[in-house]
């Protein structure tokens, strides 16, 4: 059999079977990715795990070692407190594999779905762009938010292509409970449903997301006496981050350069649909165009005013959400004649390819944790289960492996009520505080009430002596090369990093 014959042979059996083939692509890329040791770079991952551990300790109380549950609405973390329950295992790698199972549920769902409605070519196509997907790769290892509500953005799509009415309630609850911006997100997409006549899918999507809103906040006034803590504490949260990072911001870079990148990264596809050109179809795909459209449409409205009012860096994280959605509706547009003859199946698998490189970009952002990462087997190899720990950093606290309970946040050492410098020295004495960690953040506050621990040299203050015992100074080139030259750039970002042994008089 001559080769072109060979090809054609084995691109026809693929195509005959889109959604084994996606899936079977998306498990390799994404244990590929495990196993060359991609890790979270914003260190969310370790304080989900720690959130899910808690929680299952507590009776499945939802619980926070900041303190701050309230905040960080749980669905999850619930997940987590389940694999966590299931497995036996509290090690970070087992969450990271089994939320990668969820992103490989994403590539067999969605091919599934557009199988179902434009056949196994347009399948294929979809189905590879899933599973290629640079960020949905590494949203899948994260033990983060992004992919299990990505997941329930879509199965909510199917549900109301397919009218099922209790499938659009469960995940419209559960996406009400995972991620804020998703009940903005079916907010809108809602509008479109009620002025297609779509009721019974317009009051089930408002019915769950009610139900799930209307829950967290009763649990909000069971804990504080206020419905809406829930709501100023996520305010206040944001607010701190976007002061700590935003000064010195180029206008220019935050406004316009950095939300076009962070488009593009996401999906570079987006050119495309210059290109589109009027055709006809039935009323149903119009149907699902539209609403997959309105909830596109969604993202990027809360992509564009949260870069522009709540966050200072738009990262292509705020994007995930809504890709999986993005890339069914890229490809009914494709299959339906949408695009110029130019955009053809080639090019757009060529395109996707080339954007892999990506992926460099968070291989090296992971560098940001290495301070943090550094400081917790600095306390793992010489601090034991009698040491008690100021630290507000989950990634140190994961890396220790001593038990969660040792460490105390500023939030449960009620810092924040501290109004002077004695204060804080009788709270650390209550609590026998023997060691603090220190990392410039907006949620760390040790050096914000002592300068002195930016440094590296003893001081001391009302009573107590402050020793450092671990400095870490970001990465410097050991030699010429790309790697080096990388790491030092991104690991530059992170800052120092320090341990210090409290001595009482």
């Amino acid at each position: 059999m001559k080769s072109t014959d060979l090809t054609s042979f084995w691109l026809k059996e693929l195509e005959a079977r889109p959604v084994l083939t996606s899936v079977l692509l998306a498990i390799f890329i994404r244990t590929l990715a495990l196993l060359l040791g991609f890790q979270d770079y914003w260190g969310d991952s370790h304080h989900n795990l720690i959130m899910s551990k808690l929680t299952l300790d507590n009776g499945l109380v939802y619980s926070d070692f900041k303190d701050r549950e309230l905040t960080w609405l749980p669905a999850f973390r619930y997940w987590g407190s389940l694999v966590i329950w299931i497995t036996g295992s509290v090690k970070l790698i087992t969450l990271n594999i089994a939320n990668s199972v969820l992103g490989v549920v994403i590539v067999g769902l969605g091919t599934w779905f557009v199988r179902e409605k434009k056949g196994n070519r347009i399948a294929l196509l979809t189905g590879t762009l899933l599973a290629l997907a640079p960020y949905l790769i590494v949203f899948s290892y994260m033990n983060m938010a992004e992919g299990f509500g990505a997941l329930l953005l879509l199965a909510w799509v199917i549900g109301v292509d397919k009218n099922q009415i209790a499938l659009i309630f469960i995940t419209a609850f559960l996406a009400s409970l995972t991620r804020y911006e998703l009940s903005f997100f079916l907010g809108i997409s809602t509008l479109y449903l009620i002025t297609v006549s779509k009721k019974k899918a317009f009051v089930s999507t408002i019915a769950g997301v009610a139900v799930g809103l209307s829950i967290w906040s009763w649990w909000s006034y069971i804990n504080t006496g206020d419905f809406l803590t829930w709501l100023w504490m996520r305010i206040e949260s944001t607010t701190l981050s976007t002061t700590y990072y935003a000064e010195g911001v180029n206008g220019f870079f935050r406004f316009l350069l950095l939300p076009a990148l962070a488009i593009l990264q996401v999906f570079p596809l987006f050119f495309a649909l210059i290109w589109l050109k009027k055709v006809n179809v039935t009323y149903k795909e119009y149907s699902l165009n539209m609403l997959m459209g309105s909830l596109i449409l969604g993202g990027l409205v809360f992509f564009a005013y949260a870069q522009t009012n709540v966050i200072v860096y738009p990262d292509p994280r705020y994007l995930v959400l809504i890709l999986p959605i993005t890339i069914l509706w890229f490809c009914m547009l494709w299959g339906q004649g949408f695009f110029r003859t130019f955009i053809s199946k080639r090019l757009v698998l060529i395109i996707t390819v080339i954007s892999l490189f990506q992926l460099i970009i968070p291989y090296y952002r992971q560098y940001n944790l290495q301070p943090r990462i550094d400081m917790g087997i600095w306390i793992h190899e010489n601090l034991s289960d009698a040491d008690t720990i100021w630290s507000d950093n989950a990634v140190s606290i994961v890396l220790s492996d001593l038990d969660i309970h040792q460490f105390k946040s500023s939030n449960l050492l009620n810092i924040a009520e501290v109004s002077s410098d004695t204060k804080i020295e009788e709270k650390l004495i209550e609590s026998n505080i023997e060691y603090l960690t220190v990392f410039p953040a907006p949620f760390t506050t040790s050096y914000q009430w002592y300068p002195e621990l930016m440094g590296s040299s003893t001081f001391e203050r009302n009573g107590i002596t402050f020793v450092p015992v671990f400095f870490y100074e970001p990465y410097q080139m050991q030699k010429a090369s790309v790697h080096d030259f990388l790491r030092m750039k991104f690991e530059a970002a992170a800052g120092s990093a320090s341990i210090w042994k409290l001595y009482y008089d």
